[in-house]
Parts: C-alpha cells; sequence; structure tokens
C-alpha cells in the first residue's frame, strides 16, 4: 500500500518573477579607458617596461588621447584597405610560443581569460593587456616590433 506524499512548503514560491541582471557585463565598451600596470611584465628583453623606457613619454601621451574616448570607439576603431580593427581581444593561442609561455611563467594563466587584447600604437608598436568590466586596461608587455602576434598582412 503506498500513500501518495505531499510536500509541504513552508513559503510559497510566486512563479512570476524575471531574473534581471544587475549590472550589464558590456558595460566598459561605454567607460573612458584606466590604466593599471600592476601586472607589467618588467623583466622581459623584448617586451619588457624596463627595455622599452626609451618610448614612455609617447605612451603615455597616447593614453592620454585614449582617455579621450569610450573603449567602444577605441575597439572599434578601423584602418586599412579592409577596414580591420586596430584595437582587438587575441585568443592567446594565437600568439608566439615564448609570449604563451611567458605567459604562463607570470602565473597571468590564473587570473585572466583565454584572450587578451592588443592596442595598436603605430604600424608595429602594439602593446597587450587586459581589459577588466571596470574599463581599466592592465598592461604586460610592449611590442615595437608586432612580434608577440605577428601579422601575415604586408607592412605590419
Amino acid at each position: 500500500m503506498s500513500k501518495n506524499k505531499k510536500i509541504k512548503q513552508s513559503v510559497q514560491v510566486n512563479g512570476n518573477k524575471i531574473p534581471r541582471s544587475i549590472e550589464n557585463p558590456n558595460s566598459f565598451f561605454d567607460e573612458s579607458p584606466k590604466w593599471s600596470f600592476q601586472y607589467c611584465d618588467y623583466n622581459h628583453e623584448q617586451w619588457g617596461i624596463d627595455c622599452n623606457f626609451d618610448i614612455l613619454p609617447d605612451l603615455f601621451l597616447k593614453f592620454r588621447d585614449f582617455e579621450r574616448m569610450t573603449w567602444r570607439d577605441i575597439l572599434t576603431t578601423t584602418s586599412g584597405r579592409k577596414s580591420n580593427t586596430r584595437n582587438h581581444p587575441i585568443p592567446l593561442s594565437n600568439l608566439i610560443a615564448d609570449a604563451q609561455k611567458r605567459f604562463t611563467e607570470l602565473n597571468l594563466s590564473e587570473i585572466f581569460d583565454d584572450e587578451i587584447y592588443s592596442l595598436a600604437l603605430t604600424n608595429k608598436l602594439r602593446l597587450f593587456g587586459f581589459i577588466d568590466e571596470r574599463g581599466i586596461f592592465s598592461l604586460i608587455w610592449i611590442d615595437k616590433n608586432h612580434g608577440i602576434c605577428p601579422s601575415l598582412k604586408k607592412h605590419t
């Protein structure tokens, strides 16, 4: 003989609730950039801050120019005949082996996702880092020769 048992609920659940996001995960697009140097690689012989000290004054001027824009403006700026974006995320797997190895050595894979942002300052000069949900770009590397993620296009 089996009895149909019914579970009594102490609280009545209202089925009319709709989940809402408190914050838009892409809200950083409407923010002006801010800068962090907490994760900079100071010691790398090509991409480190120490070996690129000579370009820091120009770099700070470029940061100032970027601060007049939003991340949406920065990440949608195009150039070239095909109008490709100059500043964009790149999967870590697209970086050269040395950059992937250095990324692991710096324990950055424990902190950041599987993509890194590239900001183009000139035809060859690139900054590599991460943008968090507050619009803060954490600089990791300065690449003067477009070597971390080389392009197959001419003149880059």
